[in-house]
């Protein structure tokens, strides 16, 4: 099942597309996240209720959508058979990523959302940290042909098409 790619193929605008996405959910996050900063007001550094549910929520959510968005991807990737066409495992990577980025981007809103209620900077930080991995795991052709373990021949026509 070594057939040349299908000339219709276009993974530039797999990459364009995924890497919007991305960019889009990193930049609503940020926009959000520095709106709601702005707008509060004193932040505290102690815990004021001792009742907060946030206190427990938004950690767990957090290591919830770190490890698990991981877990998720890499299971996922590994699922895809090497003898399957290019342009299907680029709509699984496509599809893998998104999930893996909404994870992490519920629980940064998780996270916003705790501060506005408390003002505590403990919510603030962890959710710094979630946004820094998330623009981490920013989009690009070399990840992407790493990941998907492309053979040689995939290789050579992915980069010949997307340059």
């Amino acid at each position: 099942m070594n057939n040349p790619p299908h000339t219709s193929l276009k993974p530039k605008r797999y990459i364009t597309s995924l890497s919007l996405m991305h960019a889009v959910l990193v930049i609503f996050l940020l926009l959000i996240g520095i709106y709601v900063y702005l707008h509060e007001g004193e932040i505290t550094s102690g815990f004021a209720v001792k009742e907060d549910l946030f206190i427990y929520l938004v950690p767990l959510l957090g290591l919830l959508a770190y490890f698990g968005g991981d877990f998720i991807y890499s299971k996922s990737l590994t699922s895809i058979n090497k003898e399957s066409p290019l342009k299907e495992k680029l709509h699984k990577y496509l599809q893998v990523s998104l999930i893996r980025f909404a994870l992490l981007e519920g629980a940064a809103f998780m996270g916003i959302f705790a501060y506005m209620k408390n003002n505590t900077i403990f919510y603030l930080v962890i959710t710094v940290f979630l946004m820094l991995y998330l623009v981490k795991l920013r989009p690009t052709k070399d990840k992407i042909i790493q990941d998907l373990r492309l053979n040689q021949k995939e290789k050579d026509w992915f980069n010949n098409t997307v340059n």
